[in-house]
């Protein structure tokens, strides 16, 4: 029997750049190793097409574009929903993430018309905070547990992320370039151009290359979107 004054249990709804969806790649949507069920989009509503009781749309970020689709009961719900919504303007979005024929796609619980672009920026850091506390708390649970044939360990290794489980030896050059990012104390990291802007042009491609396989190790991770970098405190 259900007690009368236990309390329901509520998911936290996080924010997200479009990006972080598209670069999961398990069918259910996880962020370092997480289930993340409700999601915060915030970008340019495109190509709103309504169907009946069925509206899709895409919403795009500077970090990409997703795909969007809404089920309503009923042409007067519809009308109520996208109210104030039209094409080439910001919107606020709240829904779950699903996978369908290998595409990432965006369920429309809610959305709303944004008329102010500080909410731009607030959902930006907002978005980056939940990344990086999200990282934060699978370090805490890493370093508490036996990964040696742990349940942790088991259903964290099918994660991009959890590369971050991991120390590889690292190269000088290597390192070199690892502190480089580490350095910045930038809230959004440092841009992979003033990483290259440290080195001669013709080892461009070398450093890069560095980059690529300091991401590929989680020792370094993309924040806001591909270009801005951070590196892990505790490596």
């Amino acid at each position: 029997m259900t007690s009368l004054t236990a309390k329901p249990r509520t998911q936290p709804v996080v924010p997200l750049l479009i990006e972080q969806i598209h670069s999961c790649k398990q069918h259910e949507f996880r962020m370092f190793g997480k289930p993340i069920q409700f999601v915060c989009l915030l970008g340019v509503i495109h190509d709103i097409r309504v169907q009946f009781v069925e509206v899709t749309c895409y919403v795009q970020d500077y970090s990409g574009k997703i795909k969007c689709t809404m089920h309503l009961d009923s042409e007067a719900e519809v009308s109520a929903k996208i109210s104030g919504i039209t094409e080439n303007h910001y919107a606020q979005v709240f829904g779950t993430v699903r996978t369908e024929n290998g595409e990432k796609i965006c369920m429309i619980m809610k959305m709303f018309p944004v008329n102010d672009l500080n909410m731009v920026t607030c959902h930006m850091l907002q978005a980056v905070c939940a990344k990086l506390t999200a990282e934060k708390e699978l370090k805490a649970q890493l370093s508490s547990a036996n990964t040696s044939g742990s349940a942790l360990a088991d259903s964290l290794t099918t994660s991009d992320e959890t590369s971050a489980a991991f120390t590889p030896q690292l190269t000088d050059f290597q390192q070199l370039i690892f502190n480089i990012v580490k350095n910045e104390d930038s809230q959004c990291g440092i841009t992979r151009r003033n990483v290259l802007r440290q080195f001669p042009s013709y080892q461009g491609h070398e450093v890069n290359q560095v980059l690529e396989y300091l991401i590929d190790q989680g020792i370094i991770y993309c924040t806001v979107d591909q270009d801005h970098l951070k590196a892990l405190a505790t490596f």
